[in-house]
């Protein structure tokens, strides 16, 4: 919603919408449509001027240390201090351009982030106390499986190539299996002093996408008692039609010598616990 008030009076978004996708190989593009002006390319637009985005290029256990989303390394714990200071100047940003625009400001506006940012998790509950916070939860087998397709197809530096499988395989199983670990005990917290948070299956985002966001936006107090079961006008009921299989690249977890029945008993209690929160 920026662009149109700041790179827009340069270039066009369309223009470097095409640029950014031209770059881009066709597999990375059939998981992903990388809008780089839609809320779910955020991280990976932070990513992707840090260093850390580099650490897999020394390996997986140095990729474990520092490409982490679940926890940061402490020789960067400065970095969640500085997501902080960053995302209050994205909303003070986006106030004054909506103002430039014309656009009305309700009395409690309200600035919406996508991304994996639990690492920062404690810094954004601190700077903002009456925030909600949204994750979505799947089984993670299926997520990591996932995660290494979309990695490997990435563009590849040009001097190494493409990440080696196993090195993929060998850094996301550890990190993923952390994220989980620290997704359940961070959502688990419930206390007076404590931002909103709410939980979200993955099958019911994919199966019923109107009461997920019934449920997304009652969490965040954006539903009055008048319409409590009625839904914006403007939010979809459905979700837009994409090819979801087929894919040019898609090696399973058996494929990637990784013991899919070692992941559900290291992680039955995380199984249970996004069950727990089905529609």
């Amino acid at each position: 919603r920026l662009a149109e008030v700041t790179l827009g009076r340069v270039v066009t978004p369309e223009y470097v919408t095409e640029k950014i996708k031209s770059i881009l190989p066709p597999e990375a593009l059939e998981r992903h449509e990388m809008d780089p002006f839609k809320a779910d390319t955020f991280d990976a637009t932070i990513w992707s001027f840090h260093f850390n985005s580099r650490a897999l290029a020394l390996g997986p256990d140095i990729a474990h240390q520092d490409m982490n989303f679940a926890r940061i390394n402490v020789l960067d714990s400065y970095l969640a201090k500085d997501f902080g200071r960053l995302v209050d100047r994205l909303g003070r940003k986006h106030l004054s351009f909506r103002r430039l625009q014309g656009r009305a400001v309700c009395n409690e506006p309200r600035l919406f982030i996508k991304g994996h940012f639990l690492w920062a998790g404690d810094e954004l509950e601190n700077r903002y106390p009456d925030s909600t916070f949204v994750t979505v939860v799947r089984n993670p087998a299926a997520r990591l499986q996932s995660a290494i397709n979309y990695m490997r197809v990435q563009p590849g530096d040009p001097g190494l190539g493409l990440d080696p499988w196993q090195w993929l395989s060998s850094w996301l199983r550890r990190s993923e299996a952390d994220y989980c670990c620290m997704e359940m005990e961070w959502y688990s917290k419930n206390s007076s002093e404590s931002a909103t948070r709410c939980v979200v299956t993955f099958d019911d985002f994919k199966s019923d996408l109107q009461k997920c966001m019934l449920k997304v936006f009652k969490s965040c107090d954006l539903m009055s008692e008048k319409d409590a079961t009625c839904l914006p006008e403007y939010l979809p009921r459905k979700h837009p039609e994409r090819k979801r299989h087929g894919y040019t690249v898609n090696k399973s977890l058996k494929d990637l010598d990784i013991d899919e029945t070692e992941i559900q008993t290291e992680l039955a209690d995380y199984i249970a616990w996004c069950r727990s929160h089905s529609l």
